[in-house]
């Protein structure tokens, strides 16, 4: 059998991609469902640095090899301003180039860049394609383009609505339309788009009709969010046109997958409670992740034997490494003149000092010595650049990422104080240390990683009750939330449930799995049961919900008490074996290692 090469080259190495199975799959669902009618033009939101660009990718390679009825295409907005006649070109050559070589299957012409073909070259392809609508478009298209009297509206306008013209052609023709996939990478650059006398296009407004075709989805994705879902698609003509899915970072259980990968390919040695705690201090952010193993590629190191080594190679990375040139780029992209670039760094830096707080433009005002006016225009570019949280207006918040807050602290402490690489990568140090106990669990906290992982792939299907050590069989229902949550039993402390999954009966009825985590070495006892019972009857109390499902989890097994309450309460209680299996049945490959344990009864309650 021939091999199949993929399309295109791909940003991250096959041995290093890790998750995002079901955000891919998700996609290929939609894409599939193009012919039908079904799919709608859809946003693809989230943060930078998170793998966006790689499952596009993904999704594209797949429908290039695995299907023949949905085209896809797929197209990268350049970062930098460009002409409309220079996007027009751009935009029908990738368009002219994808189309033809998925008619053809041929991947070689697939993964030429546009500089690589003529395009009179891929015009003339494009019309050998004898009964295909891109047959009839080709040449009229070219010839627009090459016009010196057309105007540069028409060429752009006439980029921008070909797929959908394409797909639509047929109908006329009592023939089945042409479905057609679009895939747009960093739509948000589509603002930079200018006609050559350097009055703005109004490309956004173009896309209206293109993005409404029935069979001619356009999915985009965008790192800016602010800029993407509220300048492009959250006001004006494409506004209510897309559907938003979030982009979120990894998974913990991935995030310790990503880090073996890394660690394989390049020789790394690194337990895996240290791992957990990398994935931990980089928020499931994939370049992060990678930036930091790579730190210690470069300091010729072959172990992180623990926290303190992988919070030397963050600080390394945070003060002068390529997360800290990443962010500085991001500063520069927004802040041209160094005057800015100055004001904003000493804005960002006290906008950070109200935590998780909204953000007071007059009191920086105040602060930084500068108009109201210039602080709002600077908060709202900062928003742009990913660095600040903005909701609309001028409400502005600090984004939840530990790494970005040490950034952006370090630059104040450098450019605008003074200070010296010495002195800054030593508080950091000192911070780092101080935050090492509050990882020091670390080997429950990635069971209940992996657990959550679990939850969050429960599917409706039923798996027999000996899983659960229960005699029926138990269903497993999809729910439409997983975390975790405190409750407050009737005379005692606040208690945390570690995970709960939410889901709804007959559609009306509130229910939630409960469950809690002993990764002990020792036998979970009857007092940890009551406990956990007492709690699960409050949650059930104060959020009024029609049933809780109990499920007790531990290493080192359960006391014959404690079965005994157990079984007598209706608590599901796994073990390790068990939960083993779960994880193998729903792909998640990462299984649970065994440690010896103690089988002493003796009550182990930590709460």
């Amino acid at each position: 059998m021939k091999q199949k090469w993929y399309p295109i080259f791909q940003s991250v190495p096959a041995d290093e991609f890790t998750d995002r199975q079901e955000i891919i799959a998700y996609l290929l669902r939609w894409a599939a469902n193009t012919a039908r009618d079904i799919t709608l033009s859809t946003a693809v939101i989230g943060q930078r640095r998170l793998g966006k660009t790689a499952v596009l990718e993904q999704i594209y390679n797949r429908l290039f090899w695995e299907q023949d009825k949905v085209v896809p295409i797929y197209f990268t907005f350049e970062a930098s301003p460009v002409t409309s006649t220079e996007f027009a070109f751009a935009y029908y050559t990738n368009f002219l180039r994808q189309y033809v070589a998925f008619r053809r299957k041929d991947y070689l012409l697939a993964r030429l860049t546009d500089r690589d073909v003529e395009l009179k070259n891929l015009v003339e392809m494009a019309e050998s394609l004898s009964g295909d609508p891109v047959a009839r478009h080709a040449g009229g298209m070219f010839r627009l383009l090459n016009s010196p009297t057309a105007q540069l509206h028409d060429k752009l306008a006439a980029a921008v609505h070909l797929p959908r013209q394409i797909m639509e052609y047929n109908r006329g023709q009592g023939k089945p339309e042409t479905p057609i996939f679009v895939m747009l990478d960093e739509f948000q650059e589509v603002l930079k788009i200018d006609y050559s006398d350097g009055k703005p296009a109004d490309t956004v407004g173009l896309y209206q009709w293109a993005v409404e075709g029935r069979q001619c989805p356009h999915y985009v994705t965008g790192s800016a969010i602010r800029l993407i879902t509220q300048e492009v698609l959250g006001t004006g003509a494409l506004f209510g046109r897309f559907r938003h899915l979030k982009f979120p970072p990894m998974e913990a259980v991935y995030g310790l997958e990503m880090v073996d990968n890394l660690a394989t390919k390049y020789g790394l040695t690194i337990s895996e409670p240290v791992a957990g705690y990398l994935v931990n201090r980089c928020g499931g952010n994939p370049f992060y992740i990678r930036c930091v193993l790579m730190q210690a590629i470069e300091q010729q190191q072959r172990d992180i034997p623990n926290e303190g080594a992988v919070s030397n190679l963050i600080a390394r990375e945070v003060t002068r490494g390529q997360i800290a040139q990443d962010w500085a780029g991001q500063l520069q992209k927004y802040f041209e003149t160094i005057n800015s670039y100055t004001i904003a760094k000493r804005i960002i830096f006290y906008a950070a000092k109200f935590g998780d707080r909204r953000i007071p433009p007059e009191e920086i005002a105040a602060e930084v010595k500068r108009p109201v006016e210039e602080v709002q225009y600077t908060l709202k570019q900062l928003s742009f650049a990913e660095m600040l949280d903005g909701r609309g207006g001028n409400i502005y918040y600090n984004i939840k990422d530990p790494i970005l807050k040490d950034f952006i602290n370090t630059q104040y402490e450098l450019d605008i104080e003074g200070g010296s690489w010495n002195e800054i990568y030593r508080e950091l140090m000192e911070k780092y240390q101080s935050l090492q106990g509050k990882y020091s669990d670390l080997l429950g906290a990635l069971v209940e990683a992996r657990l959550e992982a679990l939850l969050n792939r429960f599917d409706g299907r039923t798996v027999p009750g000996r899983l659960f050590n229960t005699t029926e069989e138990v269903e497993l229902p999809k729910f439409v939330y997983v975390g975790d949550t405190y409750v407050k039993p009737p005379g005692s402390r606040a208690y945390q449930i570690d995970l709960e999954g939410e889901w709804y009966k007959d559609n009306y009825d509130a229910w939630v799995w409960a469950v809690e985590v002993k990764w002990w070495k020792t036998e979970v006892t009857p007092s940890v049961v009551k406990k956990f019972v007492a709690a699960c009857e409050a949650l059930q109390k104060e959020k009024r919900l029609a049933g809780v499902v109990r499920w007790l989890v531990n290493q080192g097994g359960f006391s014959k008490g404690a079965k005994k309450e157990l079984d007598e309460c209706g608590v599901y209680y796994s073990g390790p074996d068990e939960i083993n299996e779960l994880l193998y049945m729903f792909g998640i490959e990462r299984l649970l290692k065994k440690q010896k344990v103690n089988l002493m009864e003796e009550d182990n309650d930590r709460r």
